[in-house]
């Protein structure tokens, strides 16, 4: 249906007001991000980088929009009008620089109540008890740990981060929008806490650790797989929330046989606060995010479709790799970059007879997502429909209990290697 707005640029030393009516269809308002783009591109001749934008809401009051979430607030105030639009709606462009006052008083009204909420919700640091360590990555290490105040075990990730103010709190205004995820297939977030200059993020404990460590996964268990992976993206994108991370180490599997996605929405604060020299998450890139081109949910959509023929193959599916069912090989991702720009790789990885092997169109199901020009990869609607997600339909978590218990009893699976 998309929306048609009446966007202005506010007078300044070196620029006269100006408005310019747009459309902007549905996939581009999916994400801030794409959003911003989009509007940014409807002034070409400007020098100015506009990064958000406000508008008067039905009480008269300015709002401000800057992430995801606000946007999501800001179609679901005008969603009531818009199958009925007539006239343009009205939003005024804006910059950090040329508003730097007034931000500066919003932030700190949000840093004051972030503070509260975190007073109510969470615990102290010295209550919490490391049993072991789980895992190592880039961005830090993950450790079991003991809640003493409530008496449950949880996953802590301990992250080195910048230790200015304005950073640690933009990671934790990212991190609320943890809070609100409520899904079978989202790893639960317990709280954030920031102790000297490290973050620990505390979470769900799943207790098989994640998908990565185990190989190929055979096919009736990868659709199980596959649906909750798929299930817990369609909440997330329907929340206006990219992942940003999609990989076989972000999907958690516990002896119950769930699958929880881990590590979304902080990542995109998180790449530019913590140094970014490991190549692990990199080769999961879509071309266009390796290109340094704007996020979308298509880029996602290119990271599911790696993630999810990594598992059906036991190995990643560019470049050099192990036999199928060994530890997945990693190329050095100079040569991924180079590899997934060619068409004639997307075939090759393609027509891997596993992936046909699989069953259900599954071999198709990855060449949608695999596509070089992110406006032809499927749609998440799309995905979501294929055949083989329905004909797996429901999620058989018996399926993937008896698998993990069988791998880690015959010790088919990867120590403390997990990319996090």
């Amino acid at each position: 249906m998309g929306l048609t707005l009446l966007a202005t640029i506010p007078a300044s030393s070196c620029l006269q007001t100006e408005q310019r009516e747009l459309y902007i269809d549905d996939f581009t308002l999916m994400f801030f991000d794409s959003l911003m783009v989009a509007l940014n591109s409807a002034f070409p001749e400007h020098q100015v980088q506009y990064d958000f934008f406000e508008y008067e809401d039905e009480d008269g009051e300015i709002m401000r929009v800057r992430t995801d979430e606000e946007l999501a607030t800001f179609l679901s105030d005008l969603a009531p009008n818009c199958g009925r639009q007539r006239q343009p709606l009205k939003i005024c462009l804006r910059t950090s620089t040329n508003c730097h006052r007034q931000q500066s008083i919003d932030f700190e009204d949000d840093e004051q109540q972030q503070q509260r909420e975190n007073q109510q919700q969470q615990f102290e640091p010295e209550e919490l008890q490391f049993v072991e360590r789980l895992s190592d990555g880039q961005f830090g290490c993950v450790y079991k740990a003991l809640d003493t105040r409530n008496d449950r075990m949880m996953a802590v990730k301990c992250i080195a981060v910048d230790g200015a103010s304005g950073t640690r709190q933009s990671l934790l205004n990212e991190i609320a929008i943890l809070k609100r995820c409520a899904h079978a297939n989202i790893v639960q977030f317990h709280a954030a806490l920031f102790v000297d200059n490290q973050l620990l993020i505390c979470m769900e404990l799943m207790d098989a650790l994640s998908l990565d460590r185990y190989g190929q996964i055979i096919p009736h268990v990868l659709g199980a797989v596959s649906v909750a992976i798929m299930d817990g993206l369609k909440y997330l994108w329907e929340l206006h929330i990219m992942h940003r991370d999609i990989k076989p180490s972000n999907f958690l599997v516990n002896s119950s046989g769930q699958i929880k996605l881990a590590d979304f929405g902080v990542s995109k604060q998180m790449a530019q606060s913590v140094a970014w020299s490991y190549v692990g998450t990199k080769v999961y890139m879509a071309p266009e995010r390796l290109g340094g081109d704007v996020y979308s949910v298509a880029s996602d959509v290119w990271s599911l479709g790696i993630s999810l023929a990594e598992m059906a193959l036991g190995r990643f599916p560019f470049g050099p790799g192990s036999a199928a069912g060994a530890a997945v090989m990693v190329p050095n991702f100079f040569t991924i970059e180079s590899l997934i720009t060619r068409p004639e790789t997307i075939a090759t990885v393609i027509s891997q007879p596993e992936l046909s092997a699989v069953g259900y169109g599954f071999d198709r199901l990855i060449a949608g997502c695999l596509s070089l020009n992110p406006k032809e990869r499927l749609r998440p609607e799309h995905i979501y429909q294929h055949d083989f997600l329905t004909a797996h339909r429901p999620m058989d978590q018996s399926l993937v209990a008896k698998f993990i218990a069988e791998k880690r009893q015959n010790s088919q699976f990867c120590g403390n290697n997990a990319i996090i």
